[in-house]
């Protein structure tokens, strides 16, 4: 790749490291356009259909994808499955998402013998075991939603000094923006549903009648509730955006488990 590629402010997921592109960048010139990757998301979980997700990678007009199914959902069947009927141009990465005593870490590799790497595929394997056989076979490695939830976040499970010193040990990369945690609020509130009922707990909540007869209370603590997760969840994104400044390269992807997700317009 040369250095004067130039990505789009506009893109949405970016691979921020040169040499590890040039692995798979036999069959497409992508100095031509900016390139649109996703880093994290998944296949088998949800059982959707390989030529859905295909499709799905297609109308984002992806040029690099990596399949990242959880060590736990036979990540190598849904890479061979989806090698098998990959389209030209664009380039398909596989990887997986390690499940570590520390929390999700991406893995990528140059192929499938990543899948037989023992210490990557073990569920709650130690967090180091897995950095360390990650150097051992020279692959790539970046912490998924370091700020999601304490189960599979590193932040979280470790706290961000330990995190941080891990990082720069292992040269672990960090996932920027992760699409599932960055849309919570979108897939929840962007839902017609959910939008008339929120209207409905404002109402409730500045009408005076219902102040009057004491009924907006109950209301009032669902309308706060909601506001609640709502903020938490934006805070929990930009954590995770701050935290990922201290890493050498940094990884961005849909986390999507059905194909909607997958091809949905607002993780662009």
């Amino acid at each position: 790749m040369q250095k004067d590629i130039k990505i789009s402010p506009k893109t949405p997921k970016r691979l921020e490291k040169e040499n590890y592109l040039n692995t798979h960048a036999s069959n497409i010139s992508m100095a031509k356009y900016p390139v649109l990757a996703d880093l994290h998301n998944h296949l088998n979980e949800k059982k959707i259909e390989p030529n859905d997700w295909w499709r799905a990678v297609k109308k984002r007009k992806l040029s690099v994808i990596a399949i990242t199914e959880h060590s736990y959902c036979d990540p190598k069947d849904a890479y061979l499955r989806l090698k098998e009927i990959q389209p030209e141009g664009i380039i398909l990465i596989p990887g997986v998402e390690a499940k570590t005593s520390a929390g999700d870490l991406l893995v990528y590799g140059e192929d499938e013998s990543i899948y037989e790497i023992k210490e990557i595929m073990k569920k709650g394997v130690k967090i180091e075991t897995a950095l360390l056989a990650v150097k051992k076979y020279k692959l790539t490695a970046s912490f998924a939603h370091p700020h999601g939830f304490k189960a599979d976040s590193v932040c979280e499970a470790l706290g961000e000094k330990k995190a941080l010193e891990l990082v720069k040990k292992y040269n672990v990369g960090v996932e920027y923006y992760n699409g599932m945690l960055g849309s919570a609020n979108q897939l929840l509130f962007g839902r017609k549903w959910v939008k008339r009922f929120f209207k409905l707990l404002e109402y409730m909540d500045k009408n005076k009648a219902t102040s009057k007869l004491h009924i907006n209370w109950p209301t009032h603590k669902a309308k706060t509730k909601l506001e609640k997760i709502a903020n938490e969840t934006l805070e929990r994104v930009k954590q995770g955006m701050s935290f990922a400044q201290n890493a050498k390269f940094i990884t961005v992807g849909s986390d999507a488990h059905y194909r909607a997700q997958l091809e949905a317009e607002y993780l662009n």
